[in-house]
């Protein structure tokens, strides 16, 4: 790593500078690849991404690390060797550092209060994760750590930031006896020639290359939003600084709507709520009730005359319109009254068909069903006293029911 051009190693607050162009390389599709003489641009890396911004009048989409060295890939043209006015889009970099360094506070606190370490971290586009080596987070552990986690950035303690050379490093570690070796909350590569430590005074120390606040009371807020169990990890979904106050907000908005509709306050939003869910699921049962009594109640009074089959009586009737349900329970009205078979169809909203009959009767309705079906190539099935098809033209309705008539004809 070229620590001498990556100047956001030194002041991540600086997002206008000038520098001198380098190299240039054609990255095909209007875009270019330039690299600078000293940048401020943070490349994708170690779970941040990228900044973004402008050099010179062209964009900058994408900031990467290749083989050491920072490069920028460029909407429009650069010429090499001129200098360039650069600048950083810095909403979008002060986010990173809020979330940023929000992450190195919860983790210090996961580790301090819990004895989780942190595996693993994402900056997301709108929400951020860590994952920890422990299975699970209960609720009263999730609540104990946000907690701790804000009375630590309300202290607004200083965090800084050191470079030095490996050599420097193992240096500083044997003149403190090992201690600054056990404070390391993240390990060093034995590859790793340069490192960065960024210390939040007092409280946490790990190396990170990262952009960071210059203490944490910037940070604003830290909120735990969810949990996930990944593999043998847990991982945590937060969100620091204005992402947390624009989730407030809008849910903030939601409730108060919300409580507005119920004419009640916010704390009893959830147990009307809750009510309500109840009141309208046992509203949907006595519906439901009603239109089977009602399915029944009509089945029985437009009932004609049946057709003797063997000991059995054989109603059939095609309805213009009845849903599935509703010609189930008419069905099953019918065949409760004695020795009974039913054919039923229905043409809307959808051709469908179903068979019943008295339970103990010598028939398979799910057989017949299949068989009734096969030359107009609709689907269906069931057992012995009810079946059930569709998948046919509204004109096969009555021809289905036919064709099962002569099935049961020939089977008596």
């Amino acid at each position: 790593m070229n620590v001498k051009e990556r100047g956001y190693l030194e002041d991540p607050y600086k997002c206008e500078f000038k520098a001198r162009v380098l190299n240039v390389e054609d990255a095909g599709d209007g875009r270019c690849t330039v690299r600078l003489d000293r940048t401020y641009f943070y490349p994708t890396s170690g779970g941040q991404p990228n900044d973004t911004g402008k050099i010179g009048g062209s964009t900058v989409v994408d900031v990467i690390e290749d083989g050491g060295v920072v490069k920028h890939i460029v909407e429009g043209a650069v010429e090499a060797g001129e200098e360039v006015e650069c600048s950083i889009d810095w909403e979008r970099r002060f986010d990173h550092m809020q979330q940023h360094t929000g992450q190195h506070v919860l983790s210090r606190v996961f580790a301090d209060e819990l004895s989780m370490e942190t595996v693993g971290f994402h900056l997301g586009r709108s929400v951020s994760t860590i994952d920890l080596d422990a299975p699970s987070l209960s609720g009263e552990e999730i609540e104990r750590v946000e907690f701790e986690a804000n009375k630590l950035i309300w202290r607004d303690i200083p965090i800084e930031s050191r470079l030095m050379s490996r050599e420097e490093f193992d240096r500083l570690c044997r003149d403190d006896g090992g201690a600054l070796l056990e404070r390391l909350r993240s390990k060093l590569p034995p590859e790793e020639k340069t490192v960065r430590l960024v210390e939040i005074r007092g409280c946490d120390i790990s190396t990170c290359c990262g952009t960071h606040l210059k203490a944490t009371g910037e940070i604003g807020l830290v909120k735990l939003i969810g949990t996930e169990k990944i593999r043998e990890s847990v991982r945590v979904e937060f969100l620091c600084g204005q992402r947390a106050l624009c989730d407030y907000m809008g849910k903030h908005l939601v409730l108060t709507e919300l409580s507005r509709t119920f004419s009640t306050d916010w704390q009893n939003v959830a147990q009307s709520t809750k009510r309500l869910i109840e009141e309208n699921r046992e509203m949907r049962k006595a519906k439901e009730e009603a239109s089977r009594e009602l399915a029944r109640s009509r089945a029985l009074k437009t009932l004609g005359e049946p057709e003797r089959l063997g000991d059995f009586e054989l109603f059939t009737d095609i309805l213009e319109e009845a849903d599935a349900s509703s010609l189930k329970e008419s069905a099953f009205a019918i065949r409760e009254q004695g020795a009974r078979i039913v054919l039923m169809g229905a043409v809307n909203p959808k051709p469908f068909v179903v068979f019943a009959c008295s339970a103990g009767a010598p028939f398979d309705m799910g057989r017949i069903m299949k068989k009734a079906l096969e030359d107009f190539k609709g689907r269906g099935g069931g057992g012995m006293d009810y079946a059930q098809g569709g998948g046919i033209s509204a004109s096969d309705v009555r021809n289905v029911i036919e064709r099962a008539i002569e099935i049961l004809k020939e089977s008596v």
